[in-house]
């Protein structure tokens, strides 16, 4: 394992995260706009339905692919740690 790539992909999946929201009301405004247009139309009506599903479906993706970096953080800081901590431990046995 290279914990510096494993922070790497962590940092990663939590700046995508991040910009799930911004191109999510790019994406989801022409569908706004649209239900809009429509007024009382039964279409309008499963078109919000619809897109209320896909913001609930991208909101939750981006919240899971920041949890999941932060984990791949957490873990690769881990390793770190634990491997700086046994390199301590040898050498300080190895100078008696």
């Amino acid at each position: 394992m290279h914990p510096e790539e494993v922070q790497a992909a962590g940092r990663t999946a939590e700046d995508i995260a991040a910009q799930v929201p911004g191109e999510m009301a790019g994406v989801l405004g022409a569908s706004d706009r649209t239900v809009g247009a429509l007024g009382p139309w039964q279409t309008g009506a499963a078109l919000h339905e619809c897109t209320e599903s896909w913001r609930a479906l991208l909101t939750g993706l981006s919240a899971e692919m920041d949890r999941r970096g932060q984990s791949l953080i957490t873990c690769a800081q881990g390793y770190q740690d634990a491997d700086s901590s046994v390199a301590a431990e040898v050498t300080a046995a190895a100078r008696g």
